[in-house]
Parts: structure tokens; sequence; C-alpha cells
């Protein structure tokens, strides 16, 4: 069996996908809305919410919040009014479209996710139709971006998160005005959970090798006394971690040493770094626009091709090394193979899937 290198480059060969092109400026508006469900005609108790009963219920929209004009607010509500599916009323998800907005002289892209103060999809229409008015509210994200902002979608569900507690201790009504923080979180929703990529890019350039090493290797501090800075880089670590598909080990264990990250007005200093031509390659793909030149959906997309990059070398570390139970040569052969050196191992050094380790350590 020949060495298979070639064949895996071709395969994880993710930079011609991701264009570099500088992106304009872009417009961030917003609005929240209060919706009611009205149900036209009863329906039996024991049926459960179908397309024939969706049918029957309609969607009313009221503008309570928005940096829109008026205009363009009632543009953008009667294409929502109109799109908004039915069945989403059951669903907390939330959700991208596309539509034609005038003043963006262009599509837009909008993220808009439901608030409930009960899930409809526990109880049949008819306890729909006899509850009393419930506070239920639409909170939309509207982006000039043509494409890439789907990107972002965890970050805005936790974005929406972290408002729904604050909208259903205080509901704001037609006849009330919406509280200065939820205003404020509001006007920064994109400052706070898109821009965040190329603040930490254009400020630690010098180091983005290391937040990405970090990034991968789990288990670090962050110190400091510039809050944004510090905020940026947990965000940061946070968008290239893959500890949603690993185990990583406790904090503390000596295969994982923690990693403190020190900020400063002059930039980052790191207690732990292991040199890697990998991570070194990646961060000159993040600074191919330029350092001060930054478009972070391209920042975004590059992240999740350096993550799918990982995953496919360790699926197929895990290939060889299973295959190498039954052959030592090819336990050999591939485990003091270099091309390993530069992620791979740093993988099975701080044990971030049991199974690789158990592959690993276990003795011959």
């Amino acid at each position: 069996l020949l060495f298979d290198a070639h064949q895996m480059s071709a395969e994880v060969d993710l930079l011609g996908s991701i264009e570099s092109e500088e992106a304009p400026s872009c417009r961030c508006d917003y609005a929240l809305y209060t919706y009611k469900l009205t149900q036209s005609s009863p329906q039996p108790e024991s049926l459960l919410p179908t397309e024939a009963s969706l049918d029957n219920i309609s969607l009313s929209l009221d503008l309570l919040h928005s940096c829109l004009s008026v205009e363009l607010e009632l543009q953008f509500r009667e294409n929502l009014a109109s799109f908004l599916p039915k069945a989403s009323v059951y669903s907390n998800d939330g959700k991208i479209s596309t539509m034609e907005m005038s003043a963006y002289h262009g599509p837009a892209m909008y993220y808009y996710q439901l608030i409930q103060s009960t899930r409809l999809d526990d109880h049949n229409d008819s306890d729909i139709k006899r509850a009393p008015p419930a506070a239920n509210y639409v909170i939309c994200l509207i982006c000039s971006c043509k494409q890439g902002l789907e990107l972002f979608r965890l970050e805005l569900e936790g974005f929406c998160e972290q408002l729904k507690p604050m909208i259903q201790a205080n509901p704001p009504t037609k006849d009330s005005i919406v509280s200065s923080q939820l205003e404020s979180l509001l006007q920064g929703w994109y400052f706070n959970n898109v821009q965040y990529l190329s603040r930490c890019v254009e400020r630690c350039y010098p180091v983005l090798a290391e937040l990405l090493y970090v990034a991968v290797k789990g288990n670090a501090k962050i110190t400091g006394t510039d809050k944004q800075l510090m905020a940026d880089i947990e965000r940061f670590i946070e968008s290239s971690t893959l500890s949603s598909l690993m185990q990583f080990p406790e904090p503390g264990t000596d295969n994982n040493e923690e990693t403190v990250i020190e900020v400063t007005p002059s930039g980052c200093t790191f207690s732990h770094f292991e040199h890697s031509k990998f991570f070194s390659d990646w961060a000159q793909v993040l600074l191919s626009q330029g350092a001060t030149s930054t478009d972070p959906f391209f920042l975004k997309q590059a992240i999740e091709n350096f993550k799918l990059k990982i995953i496919q070398d360790i699926n197929a570390f895990k290939r060889i090394l299973q295959r190498a139970e039954t052959d030592y040569y090819q336990l050999y052969k591939y485990v003091l193979c270099p091309m390993w050196y530069s992620t791979i191992m740093i993988v099975i050094k701080n044990r971030l899937t049991k199974r690789l380790y158990q592959l690993f350590y276990t003795p011959l």
C-alpha cells in the first residue's frame, strides 16, 4: 500500500474555494415585531398540527422597534409576512432568507427567529384558540450582504437566546418604549456577532497561528485589561474550536497544559505554543486579504475550511490506525511519517478523542 498523501491533499485542497475579493461596506439593520396567530375555524380536539390545520391559521405582524426608515420597514414587513411559513410558528429555530430591498441597491439577507412565551407544538389547535393572547415576538437581523450570513448562524442563535429572557422579563408592547439595554444590543448585533472576526485578525495578525493552535488544543485562559479584544479573542477561539465534535480532556491534566493568553494594548502573548507549519499556513490564508482589509464572511469561510481540514485528517489517521491494529508495519510507516506532525500529533498529544488516544497508546 503506497503512501496516500497525494490523495489526501487533493481531498482537502480548500483554498481555491475561498474568494478573497474585498467585500464592500455592509449595511446592517434590525426590526422587532410582535406576531399574533388567529384560527379561522375550529379543529377536532385530537387533531395534531397538520398542513390542513395550518391553512386555518393567519399571522399578523406589528412593529415594536426598528432602525429602518418607515418606507423600508413597510417593504420589509410586507415581504416577511408573505414569506414567513406558517409552519415556522411551531419551531424555535432561527431561519435565514433573502429579499430585494430598494434602499440596499440589491439583495439583502436577513435572519429571523420567533420567541414564544409557550411552545405551541406542545398543544393542539384547540389549545391555541382557547389560550389567552400571549406576547410572541419576531427578531429580524438584516444585512446587505449577498451571501455568507448563514455562516454565522450559531452566533446569531446565541444572540437571540441572549435577548429572549430580556424580552420575556420586560415584554415590550406597541404602547411602551423598548428598554435601552435591548435597543443597544439590537443596534450592535453585527458589530458583536459578525465583525469580531475582522477586529481579531486586524489586531492579532502576528499571532493568528497561535490562536488557531489554542483553538485546536483547547484549555485556554484569557487575561488582560482590553475587554473588547478579550471578548473578540474568546469568540474567535469558540468559532475555530472543534470542541462540539471532540472529547477534550479535563483542564489541568498533564497532557493538556493550560495556555494563558495575556492581552495587552500592544498585542497578545502566549504562555505555551508549539510551532507548526500547518497553523502558520492557515494564518496566512486568513491574512490573504491583508491585515487591515478583512471581510468577516471570507474569514468565517476560511475558518470553517480550517476545521474541515482537521476533521478530514483525523478521520484519515483514524482509518490508518485501525488498519495498523493488525499490521504493525503500517503503524510504523504512517505514525512516524512527518506529514502528521503538524496537526494530528497535537490532537493525539492532547487526547482530543478517546478512540485515537486508545489506539495510539495501546501496547503492541
